[in-house]
This record gives structure tokens, C-alpha cells and sequence, in this order.
């Protein structure tokens, strides 16, 4: 039971950023950028290997202050693979007891992370699903399909706010 929590994901530019957060401050979730190797999340991803701190300051690989907003040294960050392919790290921090991390809640962590894996992954195809069916294979432009629904959410806009709407068509060919 963990009073922070994070998932960072890896972004189109490399870079992870957190898209979850339990327990953090906003600018922290919108401020947070790291490349891969970077701090502990970053060394996941580099490595694709889970970690268990037990003491951060004393730990080898990271030696560094503990950050006053962590009452506990230990912390728990484990690698978030779809199809082998390491996409981001779920972090948890601050376990309530207060006592170190154990290996049962490493292995804890990692079932969470398999199943966040299969929704992320689910996501992701729902997406890119919802792409294809709103975009023209060959130009990549709005088809037909998203003309309807986009004109749909526009006329209940104007009449939402008592509006008038035009519409221009225009055939390119």
C-alpha cells in the first residue's frame, strides 16, 4: 500500500513523462521530462530491469538525497513492456507501514505493470483503430466518416450557445 505512485510513458521524442500520478504534486506530473538512463525511471527503461530500493541514499546505482517528499528511502520501479519492448515504469514510493519495500511487493508491482501493459496496449490499438477509421488511408486526410461526426459536436455547439453554423464544402477533385 503506497501513498505515491506514477506511470511514465515513453513519448514519440524518446523522452518519458509522467501520464499518472497518486500522490504528487501537479508540477511535478508537468514538469517531470527524463531520458532514457536518467534517474531511476530512466535507468528501468535503459536496462528493462525492475528495482527494488530498499535505502535510496545508500543504494550504489543512485546514491543520491532522498527527496523530502519520500517519509520512506525505499521505492519500487518496474519496467511496462508491450510485446518485449520496454514503454514506460510505474513507480510507488512511501509505502504506509513506513518499513522498507520486500520482494513480495517488488513482484506485486510487476503483475500490475503486466496488466497495465495490456491496457495500454489495448488503448493504443483502440486509437489507432479510431485513426484509420476516420482518416484516408492514402492522404491521411478527415474522411467522410469524421466530416459527420465532427459536423455533429459543431451543431450542438450553435445550439448550445444560440449560434449560427456555416458549413463550406469543397470537392479537390
Amino acid at each position: 500500500d503506497s501513498e505515491i505512485a506514477s506511470i511514465l510513458l515513453i513519448g514519440h521524442d524518446g523522452k518519458l513523462r509522467i501520464t499518472h500520478a497518486v500522490g504528487l504534486p501537479d508540477d511535478v506530473v508537468k514538469d517531470t521530462v527524463l531520458d532514457k538512463g536518467e534517474a531511476i525511471s530512466g535507468h528501468v527503461v535503459e536496462t528493462g530491469t525492475a528495482v527494488l530500493i530498499q535505502d535510496i541514499e545508500a543504494d550504489p546505482r543512485f546514491q543520491r538525497r532522498n527527496h523530502e517528499r519520500y517519509y520512506t528511502h525505499s521505492a519500487i520501479s518496474v519496467p511496462v513492456r508491450i510485446h518485449g519492448r520496454v514503454t514506460g515504469v510505474i513507480n510507488v514510493n512511501n509505502k504506509r507501514t513506513r518499513q522498507p519495500y520486500r520482494e513480495e511487493d517488488l513482484r506485486l508491482v510487476e503483475a500490475i505493470a503486466g496488466h497495465a501493459a495490456v491496457a495500454l496496449f489495448n488503448a493504443q490499438r483502440y486509437e489507432e483503430t479510431l485513426r484509420r477509421a476516420q482518416c484516408d488511408s492514402l492522404t491521411g486526410l478527415a474522411n467522410h466518416g469524421h466530416f459527420w461526426s465532427v459536423l455533429h459536436v459543431e451543431l450542438q455547439r450553435a445550439a448550445r450557445y444560440s449560434r449560427e453554423l456555416a458549413v463550406v464544402v469543397v470537392d479537390i477533385d
